[in-house]
């Protein structure tokens, strides 16, 4: 087995709780995501239910909703193990690989199962990051909108995810209450 070496600061930032939350909002964000690190090697049958569980779990903390074992699953995908390793003045980490070779030494393929369990495991870190309230995660107010946010907490309560929400929820009670005075 080899490994490959991959940079801590890369890492960090393909799997930051913008990005997480940006595919969780859309499935087929997350499989482009997942196309775009795992160099095209994606089976999309077996990321459906990681992408099930990754939405499911923040949209359950967005909303306070969060159980003992909904707790289990994601100690479950925090737990996964890679065979990652970074010493601790590195700035990249190692994750072992399996290299396919021809008769000639030449590559003709590498198993990157690997990286993506531990891709998956920093993306439901940042589930527990917002669990733990290092952050805050909402979801959209608006009732046809289930978009997932992180609430920039600069004072007043953010409920909508955009303005365009905001601006959709407010024509429509403006409306409601003109036909009610009418």
């Amino acid at each position: 087995m080899e490994t490959i070496e991959i940079e801590w600061e890369d890492i960090e930032k393909w799997t930051s709780l913008e990005k997480t939350v940006e595919i969780c909002n859309d499935q087929e964000a997350f499989l482009e995501y997942k196309r775009d690190k795992l160099y095209g090697a994606v089976d999309e049958e077996k990321q459906l239910p990681i992408f099930s569980d990754l939405r499911e779990l923040m949209m359950k903390v967005a909303e306070g909703r969060f159980a003992e074992g909904d707790f289990k699953r994601l100690e479950i995908y925090r737990n996964l193990y890679s065979g990652a390793f970074r010493f601790t003045l590195e700035s990249k980490v190692s994750i072992p690989v399996e290299v396919y070779r021809d008769s000639d030494g030449q590559i003709r393929g590498i198993d990157l199962q690997r990286v993506d369990v531990e891709l998956n495991r920093h993306l439901f870190q940042q589930v527990f990051n917002v669990l733990v309230g290092k952050k805050k995660v909402r979801v959209c107010a608006a009732e046809d909108c289930c978009q997932l946010f992180i609430s920039k907490g600069t004072g007043y309560e953010q409920i909508y995810h955009d303005h365009r929400c905001q601006v959709r929820v407010g024509a429509r009670k403006h409306r409601a209450r003109k036909k009610k005075q009418e």
